[in-house]
C-alpha cells in the first residue's frame, strides 16, 4: 500500500529510536573509548537477536563507522550489497550520530 514510502517510515522510526539509545551511551566514549564501545554495543545487539554485527573501520574525522550485519532475522534469505532493513539502517545511523555528536 505504501510502496517505497514505507522505507522512509521504517528508516525514520529506526533513526528516532537509535538517536534516543545513542544518547544513553555517548558518555561512555570518555570512559572506555569508541572502539570498545562499538564492540560492546555490537555484541549486545547480537545477543538480543539482531544478527551477527561486525564493526569495521571507525573514522572519527568523517564521523563514519562501518558496520556489517549478517544473519539478521529481519532480512533472512535476502542477499544484497545495499541495506535491506531500513529500520536497522536508521537505528544504526541515529545511534552512531548521537554517540559521535555528528
Amino acid at each position: 500500500m505504501l510502496q517505497s514510502g514505507a522505507y522512509v517510515l521504517w528508516y525514520n522510526a529506526g533513526k528516532t529510536v537509535g538517536t534516543t539509545e545513542g544518547k544513553k551511551f555517548s558518555e561512555l566514549i570518555d570512559e572506555i573509548g569508541i572502539d570498545q564501545l562499538a564492540k560492546e554495543l555490537g555484541n549486545s545487539y547480537s545477543k538480543l537477536g539482531w544478527g551477527l554485527i561486525e564493526v569495521g573501520e571507525i573514522d572519527l574525522l568523517k564521523s563514519e563507522v562501518r558496520i556489517v550485519m549478517r544473519n539478521s532475522p529481519m532480512v533472512r534469505g535476502v542477499s544484497a550489497k545495499e541495506p535491506r532493513c531500513w529500520y536497522v539502517r536508521g537505528f544504526m545511523e541515529g545511534m552512531i550520530s548521537s554517540i559521535l555528536g555528528a
